[in-house]
């Protein structure tokens, strides 16, 4: 039998634990999808046009910054139970820092990361409803 508060962090987990997949997930699409456009011209001024993976326009030092929202949104899970909550709202908040710094390129493919993470972070726990006294 489950207790209202190992309910509680079970759903708080398997939360975290589906905000690691997205943040996998945007990191892969980040690093493989062809996000950047790069206009081209020669002598003749005839231009072309091709769209580029960031791995073609930084090489693999990108995966290092992708690694970052992934750590972060796993972090809470490395942890023992007693601490999950503490370190959950530090990689939260270093994540929504994340999204926010990079609003304008990478960060808005983790929102939805940041937004799983925010719930599992501020979901209360549960507690039993108190017993009734007869009378």
């Amino acid at each position: 039998m489950t207790t209202p508060g190992s309910q509680a962090r079970i759903v708080k987990t398997v939360l975290q634990v589906v905000a690691v997949a997205a943040s996998v997930v945007a990191a892969v699409a980040v690093l493989l999808l062809p996000t950047v456009t790069r206009v081209t011209s020669d002598a003749q001024g005839l231009s072309r046009t091709e769209t580029i993976s960031l791995v073609q326009v930084d090489g693999t030092a990108i995966v290092i910054i992708l690694l970052v929202p992934v750590t972060l949104t796993l972090a809470p899970l490395l942890v023992p139970a007693t601490q999950r909550q503490p370190v959950r709202v530090v990689s939260t908040v270093l994540l929504a820092v994340f999204v926010a710094l990079g609003a304008l390129s990478i960060g808005a493919f983790f929102v939805p990361a940041l937004a799983l993470a925010v719930v599992a972070m501020l979901l209360p726990p549960w507690r039993a409803a108190p017993a009734r006294r007869g009378g």
